[in-house]
């Protein structure tokens, strides 16, 4: 993405007061503001899950580079700290952390000096991110074409260098490669990007790895039908506005996404932001955020920032927002989503019982293991009392789809592969809430004499639910 400078003007007396409110405290989260459980992922199908098969949507924001990020007032731990902060409305639960290979505003890049690079800034940051209990991935942010010798060396002596040392993290994921341009060929992308998927998950049989495509990771939809080998894979998908409508989007990786994983690792949108940035709210923000509900498909929102486009704030931190701006609509989103297809089920708030333990060595502090959280208890997929809903207003079978205000009552003895819905007030199945949840249909309550039994409660004209 392009980036635009800024400089920044504080008067003496904002700096005092900024700095007496650091000092009391008021401007800094708490250390574990809002965890989430964060066991090992894997894909089962279309689907991200967690051990016990219950489907998992992450869903955050991509910082800058992280060396970037460092080299100002707002370091890449502060804005970790930041877009995970419930206390201020905030509820990433993963956070991309670029890492750029070159050089990028006056930083060296990572090939310069993979020790200090990972030691001064990749590793605190994904320590960070396993203190705040979230996931993180770490994203090789190449923006190139990929088959010379130099783009294979430096590729495979970055993931030679990375993988090992998380592979016994969870928290961590890999993005193998940013964004390929061409060869615009998915058959020699997979054999030229195969043996460094080989590589990682030769050093790290479990981490989730993230695998994007030529024409900047828009050419995915093939992964489909020729898909890379070597488990536990998802497809990355890089949609901005001027890319195109829904038909676009379908081409590119809705249709693809009823068979394989995605993940859409970069969008967002600023009016008259650098192309193809440039949109609106109601153009893109809405619909596409709406796309991505219906396909179920984790994401990370571009770019948790103040200078690069699309920004989110402006150059005081202030969060911008409305039709031109992607900031408030983003932490909107996320807190709507804030308990929704997390690791275990659902959205119980974890009470750390334990810090991380760290192990220095002569490459950096690793942490080679998660914190244990105490949760609440998550409800069973059968209903205390299996009470249906009623009056019975119709009967419906899948595919079906509702749109806008009302309440209804519905049996169903076949709600298809699984049920989505969002701007919902409540939706219940036999008295069990799925309240604007991705559901798979593993996941159903079990049936009361032969039908489930579906409540729906909207207040929007954008209210929406679905089973396909």
């Amino acid at each position: 993405m392009s980036q635009s400078r800024r400089s920044k003007v504080h008067s003496f007396l904002t700096t005092f007061l900024l700095i007496a409110m650091v000092l009391s405290g008021a401007l800094l989260p708490s250390r574990v503001a809002y965890a989430i459980n964060t066991p090992w992922l894997h894909t089962s199908g279309r689907f991200i899950q967690d051990p016990n098969g219950n489907t998992v949507i992450l869903r955050g924001v991509s910082l800058v580079d992280v060396s970037v990020a460092d080299s100002r007032t707002r370091n890449a731990r502060q804005l970790i700290d930041m877009a995970t902060d419930s206390s201020n409305g905030w509820y990433a639960r993963v956070v991309r952390l670029p890492v750029y290979p070159d050089a990028i505003d006056g930083q060296p890049g990572w090939n310069a000096g993979p020790d200090a690079y990972f030691n001064n800034h990749l590793n605190p940051a994904i320590q960070e991110c396993v203190a705040r209990q979230i996931y993180c991935i770490v994203d090789w942010h190449y923006i190139s074409d990929y088959t010379s010798s130099a783009i294979d060396t430096s590729t495979r002596a970055f993931w030679s260098y990375v993988a090992p040392k998380y592979a016994n993290t969870p928290n961590v994921i890999f993005e193998l490669y940013n964004e390929p341009i061409n060869p615009d060929n998915w058959s020699t992308w997979k054999a030229t990007a195969q043996p460094w998927v080989n590589l990682i998950r030769a050093a790290a049989p479990n981490n989730l790895i993230l695998v994007g495509g030529p024409r900047w990771s828009q050419d995915v939809a093939e992964a489909a039908t020729n898909p890379f080998s070597g488990g536990n894979i998802a497809y990355v998908a890089h949609i901005y506005p001027q890319h195109g409508g829904q038909s676009t989007w379908d081409s590119w990786f809705g249709n693809s996404s009823s068979t394989v994983p995605y993940f859409i690792t970069e969008w967002g949108w600023q009016n008259g932001g650098a192309a193809p940035t440039s949109g609106t709210l109601s153009s893109y923000g809405t619909p596409f955020s709406n796309y991505l509900d219906s396909k179920g498909v984790s994401w990370t929102a571009w770019v948790f920032d103040d200078y690069w486009q699309p920004v989110m704030f402006d150059t005081s931190w202030n969060l911008l927002g409305g039709e031109n701006y992607m900031g408030q609509f983003i932490k909107d989103f996320l807190s709507r989503h804030q308990n929704d297809n997390l690791p275990g089920g659902g959205g119980a708030t974890n009470t750390p019982t334990r810090t991380p333990t760290r192990t220095s060595t002569s490459t950096g502090t690793v942490v080679t293991s998660t914190l244990t959280p105490t949760r609440t208890a998550i409800p069973s997929s059968t209903p205390t009392g299996g009470a249906p809903c009623s009056p019975v207003t119709a009967t419906i079978t899948a595919p079906f789809t509702q749109d806008g205000a009302g309440t209804f009552c519905w049996q169903s003895a076949n709600l298809g592969t699984y049920i989505n819905s969002w701007n919902l007030s409540k939706l219940t199945i036999n008295g069990l809430d799925f309240t604007n949840k991705y559901v798979a249909a593993a996941n159903y309550p079990a049936k009361i004499n032969g039908y489930w039994y579906v409540s729906y409660t909207g207040n929007f004209a954008w209210s929406h639910f679905e089973t396909k």
